[in-house]
């Protein structure tokens, strides 16, 4: 056969585009890069299909992943034409297989974690008990007058302090079962605030409700999504300083879908921080004001929901979480799974 039973380039880039199969994209791929002969290619594609390949493969071997463990492999791309298409295909499939790289390391080190913090928290939570009851004793049994009823008071509150960093440790390492049920969100949400707004953390605070009067209502467990909403009503409140504003939108992108957005006017994450929030034990607050765990419940939780969540921050100015819940859960099949569909509504 001649030249002319090679196949063109042009006719393979719309597989490379359209199709949905994964192994057509990247059979396409493969052959394009193959097909380099002059007589299908002038000099000048000839050339940079050459260099393509070349860079692909030299990439793919030395340069693919950084010290994080993330892909870092990109082709440089300029213009519009058919090249251009074929590198962006290849950057486009090199990002999606990192984003589901590093959610399955997020998973995995979650699952470590909470191995090791219930391990943990269950041989610290007795001696603290012990601790703190003993404690508490001699702070009622010492008068007023002696000093050292101030130093049983200090050693009274850091045990408490304790106590609430073993409770985190268990929620977090606990394979809670989700109860679905039908939640009215803009019930749920307005029970929230109410439950918030009177702490002392949230003087000087307006909260701004601009919830969507058609929004459906949603299978889930309340009691779990209500706790999400407190933790990440709480860290907004405390990213603002003296006078602030937090916004809650909520509404329904389409009929499978809710979206819930908390913006506050607080101090903003530095970008460096951003990929690490949902890591057990990291915290942007001071030492001593946080135990690094709240974010990393709201994320298993909204997962066993199989919901998502996104942070938008730029410091100085703010930060945007973004939840996204679907209105119905999959139903269960045994009881080894973790969801269970409840008839009765929640939050009425």
């Amino acid at each position: 056969l001649g030249p002319a039973a090679k196949p063109a380039a042009s006719s393979l880039f719309p597989l490379v585009q359209n199709s949905k199969d994964s192994d057509v994209r990247e059979k396409a791929i493969e052959t394009a890069l193959r097909v380099n002969t002059r007589e299908s290619y002038s000099a000048d594609i000839f050339q940079q299909v050459q260099e393509l390949s070349q860079l692909a493969v030299t990439s793919a071997t030395t340069h693919s992943v950084d010290s994080e463990g993330r892909l870092k492999l990109t082709l440089p791309v300029s213009g519009n034409g058919e090249i251009a298409m074929l590198g962006r295909s290849f950057n486009s499939m090199v990002s999606r297989l990192d984003r589901v790289q590093q959610e399955l390391l997020h998973k995995e080190k979650l699952a470590s974690m909470g191995q090791l913090a219930a391990g943990v928290a269950h041989e610290i939570n007795n001696p603290l008990g012990t601790i703190l009851l003993f404690s508490d004793v001699l702070y009622n049994e010492t008068p007023d007058n002696e000093a050292r009823k101030e130093d049983l008071k200090i050693i009274i509150d850091q045990t408490k302090r304790c106590k609430r960093i073993v409770s985190d440790l268990l929620n977090f390492s606990r394979q809670q079962k989700v109860i679905a049920e039908k939640t009215d969100l803009n019930v749920l949400l307005e029970n929230v605030i109410g439950d918030v707004s009177h702490k002392e953390s949230y003087q000087g605070i307006e909260i701004s409700k601009h919830f969507s009067h058609d929004l459906p209502e949603i299978q889930c467990d309340a009691n779990q999504i209500k706790q999400v909403f407190i933790n990440l009503l709480n860290n907004a409140a405390e990213a603002i300083e003296n006078h602030g504003k937090i916004t809650l939108r909520a509404s329904s992108p389409d009929s499978r879908w809710v979206e819930i957005k908390i913006t506050d006017t607080g101090c903003g994450i530095p970008e460096e921080f951003q990929d690490q929030l949902f890591t057990p034990f990291f915290s942007t607050k001071a030492l001593g004001k946080g135990t690094g765990l709240g974010l990393s419940i709201v994320y298993g939780i909204i997962k066993m929901h199989h919901g998502k969540i996104s942070i938008d921050s730029k410091v100085g100015e703010g930060t945007t979480v973004t939840v996204s819940l679907p209105t119905r859960q999959p139903e269960s099949v045994g009881s080894d799974k973790t969801i269970h569909i409840a008839n009765s509504s929640a939050d009425r």
